[in-house]
Protein backbone atom coordinates (compact mmCIF):
# COMPACT_ATOMS: atom_id res chain seq x y z
CA UNK A 1 0.00 0.00 0.00
CA UNK A 2 0.90 3.69 -0.40
CA UNK A 3 0.57 4.33 3.17
CA UNK A 4 2.88 1.50 4.05
CA UNK A 5 5.34 2.97 1.88
CA UNK A 6 5.04 6.49 2.67
CA UNK A 7 5.98 5.69 6.66
CA UNK A 8 9.09 3.12 5.28
CA UNK A 9 10.26 6.31 3.38
CA UNK A 10 10.12 8.51 6.01
CA UNK A 11 11.75 6.13 8.25
CA UNK A 12 14.25 5.06 5.87
CA UNK A 13 15.02 9.47 5.60
CA UNK A 14 15.30 9.52 9.54
CA UNK A 15 17.35 6.76 9.33
CA UNK A 16 19.49 8.04 7.14
CA UNK A 17 19.90 11.52 8.45
CA UNK A 18 20.68 10.84 12.06
CA UNK A 19 22.88 7.60 10.88
CA UNK A 20 20.67 4.71 13.35
CA UNK A 21 18.01 2.66 13.51
CA UNK A 22 14.87 3.68 13.99
CA UNK A 23 14.75 1.80 16.95
CA UNK A 24 17.25 2.82 18.48
CA UNK A 25 16.44 6.56 17.48
CA UNK A 26 13.03 6.41 19.37
CA UNK A 27 15.25 5.27 22.51
CA UNK A 28 17.42 8.28 22.32
CA UNK A 29 14.24 10.64 21.52
CA UNK A 30 12.41 9.39 24.33
CA UNK A 31 14.60 8.78 26.99
CA UNK A 32 17.24 11.71 26.16
CA UNK A 33 14.64 14.47 24.09
CA UNK A 34 16.95 17.26 25.50
CA UNK A 35 20.22 16.35 23.56
CA UNK A 36 19.01 16.69 19.98
CA UNK A 37 15.13 18.02 19.55
CA UNK A 38 14.97 17.68 16.26
CA UNK A 39 15.45 14.15 16.53
CA UNK A 40 12.30 14.31 19.07
CA UNK A 41 10.37 16.37 17.14
CA UNK A 42 10.80 14.13 13.72
CA UNK A 43 9.92 10.60 15.90
CA UNK A 44 6.67 12.57 16.99
CA UNK A 45 5.96 13.32 13.35
CA UNK A 46 6.66 9.65 12.60
CA UNK A 47 4.62 8.88 14.96
CA UNK A 48 1.78 10.65 13.85
CA UNK A 49 2.64 9.38 10.35
CA UNK A 50 1.94 6.02 11.88
CA UNK A 51 -1.42 6.88 13.61
CA UNK A 52 -2.61 8.42 10.61
CA UNK A 53 -2.10 5.35 8.70
CA UNK A 54 -3.96 3.51 11.47
CA UNK A 55 -6.90 5.30 11.44
CA UNK A 56 -6.63 5.45 7.67
CA UNK A 57 -6.98 1.77 7.36
CA UNK A 58 -9.36 1.27 10.08
CA UNK A 59 -11.88 3.44 8.88
CA UNK A 60 -11.28 1.89 4.91
CA UNK A 61 -12.17 -1.23 6.62
CA UNK A 62 -14.94 -0.12 8.27
CA UNK A 63 -16.28 1.48 4.97
CA UNK A 64 -15.77 -2.01 3.30
CA UNK A 65 -17.65 -3.88 5.69
CA UNK A 66 -20.61 -1.25 5.75
CA UNK A 67 -20.38 -1.44 1.78
CA UNK A 68 -19.87 -4.81 1.17
CA UNK A 69 -22.07 -6.48 -1.51
CA UNK A 70 -24.99 -8.34 -0.21
CA UNK A 71 -25.71 -6.78 3.26
CA UNK A 72 -28.85 -4.86 3.73
CA UNK A 73 -28.30 -1.43 4.89
CA UNK A 74 -29.82 -0.41 8.51
CA UNK A 75 -31.08 3.15 8.86
CA UNK A 76 -27.80 4.36 10.68
CA UNK A 77 -25.30 2.72 8.19
CA UNK A 78 -25.44 6.56 5.61
CA UNK A 79 -24.29 8.11 8.71
CA UNK A 80 -21.12 6.11 9.95
CA UNK A 81 -20.80 5.73 6.37
CA UNK A 82 -20.12 9.56 6.12
CA UNK A 83 -18.29 9.74 9.06
CA UNK A 84 -16.11 7.11 8.16
CA UNK A 85 -15.25 9.03 5.00
CA UNK A 86 -14.53 11.88 7.15
CA UNK A 87 -12.27 10.50 9.55
CA UNK A 88 -10.80 9.09 6.45
CA UNK A 89 -10.06 12.76 4.66
CA UNK A 90 -9.38 14.55 7.98
CA UNK A 91 -6.33 11.80 8.94
CA UNK A 92 -4.81 12.09 4.95
CA UNK A 93 -5.02 15.91 6.02
CA UNK A 94 -2.88 14.54 9.30
CA UNK A 95 -0.49 12.57 7.20
CA UNK A 96 0.00 15.00 4.36
CA UNK A 97 1.22 17.65 7.30
CA UNK A 98 3.55 15.04 9.10
CA UNK A 99 4.90 14.22 6.23
CA UNK A 100 6.02 17.61 4.99
CA UNK A 101 6.98 18.16 8.96
CA UNK A 102 9.30 15.69 8.77
CA UNK A 103 10.58 17.12 5.62
CA UNK A 104 11.28 20.26 7.01
CA UNK A 105 13.30 18.86 10.11
CA UNK A 106 15.04 16.62 8.22
CA UNK A 107 16.06 20.29 6.38
CA UNK A 108 16.57 21.90 9.46
CA UNK A 109 19.21 18.91 10.53
CA UNK A 110 20.98 19.33 7.23
CA UNK A 111 21.05 22.94 7.75
CA UNK A 112 22.33 22.91 11.12
CA UNK A 113 25.26 20.71 9.98
CA UNK A 114 26.13 22.63 7.20
CA UNK A 115 26.18 25.56 9.97
CA UNK A 116 29.94 25.77 11.03
CA UNK A 117 31.56 25.65 7.59
CA UNK A 118 28.69 28.28 6.47
CA UNK A 119 29.24 30.39 9.61
CA UNK A 120 33.43 29.93 8.78
CA UNK A 121 32.72 31.14 5.02
CA UNK A 122 30.76 34.45 6.33
CA UNK A 123 33.24 35.30 8.58
CA UNK A 124 35.92 34.98 5.92
CA UNK A 125 33.26 37.36 4.02
CA UNK A 126 33.21 39.75 6.11
CA UNK A 127 37.01 39.96 7.58
CA UNK A 128 37.92 40.37 3.86
CA UNK A 129 35.02 43.01 3.44
CA UNK A 130 36.06 45.30 6.56
CA UNK A 131 39.67 44.97 4.90
CA UNK A 132 38.29 46.79 1.60
CA UNK A 133 36.61 49.39 3.74
CA UNK A 134 37.61 52.83 3.75
CA UNK A 135 39.74 54.06 6.79
CA UNK A 136 39.46 57.78 7.94
CA UNK A 137 42.43 59.87 6.76
CA UNK A 138 45.23 60.23 9.36
CA UNK A 139 44.74 56.42 10.33
CA UNK A 140 47.28 54.02 9.03
CA UNK A 141 45.79 50.84 8.38
CA UNK A 142 47.19 48.96 11.24
CA UNK A 143 45.44 51.31 13.53
CA UNK A 144 42.34 50.23 14.97
CA UNK A 145 39.46 51.84 14.00
CA UNK A 146 37.32 54.21 16.40
CA UNK A 147 34.96 52.62 18.89
CA UNK A 148 30.98 52.82 17.63
CA UNK A 149 29.21 55.24 20.02
CA UNK A 150 27.83 53.70 23.21
CA UNK A 151 23.35 53.45 22.60
CA UNK A 152 23.29 56.10 25.31
CA UNK A 153 25.26 58.91 23.23
CA UNK A 154 22.54 58.54 20.91
CA UNK A 155 19.72 61.28 21.48
CA UNK A 156 16.63 59.48 21.34
CA UNK A 157 14.30 60.00 18.92
CA UNK A 158 10.40 61.21 20.10
CA UNK A 159 7.27 61.72 18.12
CA UNK A 160 6.20 65.00 16.44
CA UNK A 161 2.94 66.45 18.58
Amino acid sequence: MSETSELDSITALIESTWGRSAAELERRAIHRPADDPLLRAAMRMRGAVQRADYTITDCQQQLESLTRPGTAPSPFDPKRITEAGIKIQVALGERRTALAAVHYIVDAKTAALNAPADQQRRAQAATARSDLAPRPLGLSADAPAAPARPASAVPAVRPHR
